[in-house]
């Protein structure tokens, strides 16, 4: 394992150490700079279509292989790339979608975003 001191402080992190008495990692909260998702119903591409700000991803250098939606109720919806992502920070989905039907009435309470860089978990309240 390898470690670095950054030059700046990153707009999204967590704080992680090695507890020896239990010999577990163990993690602190999510610290991160305020996310909005702006949402649209009946959108140009998708029925339900999310434009997120205040989440700086550079998607000309960092990947995005997917994305999860997590409910408060747990359930967590998976988002493919091109297909529900556009653009890294817009995202949509149709109704039609099987796996992303029941996904409606209930609130999102955390987008999490698998990138070529790192995971970024963003806490944000939605409700569809």
């Amino acid at each position: 394992m390898r470690y670095y001191k950054l030059g700046e402080t990153p707009a999204y992190y967590i704080t992680a150490w090695y507890n020896l008495l239990s010999g577990k990692w163990e993690f602190g909260k999510v610290h991160a700079a305020e996310t909005t998702v702006e949402l649209t119903t009946n959108g140009r591409h998708m029925n339900y279509e999310m434009k997120l700000s205040g989440f700086d991803l550079d998607t000309s250098t960092n990947k995005v292989y997917g994305v999860v939606l997590t409910t408060a109720d747990g359930s967590e919806y998976g988002l493919h790339h091109v297909t529900n992502i556009w653009r890294g920070t817009e995202l949509g989905f149709n109704t039609d979608e099987p796996y992303l039907a029941s996904i409606i009435g209930k609130t999102v309470t955390q987008i999490t975003y698998y990138t070529a860089d790192g995971v970024y978990v963003l806490p944000v309240s939605v409700a569809l």
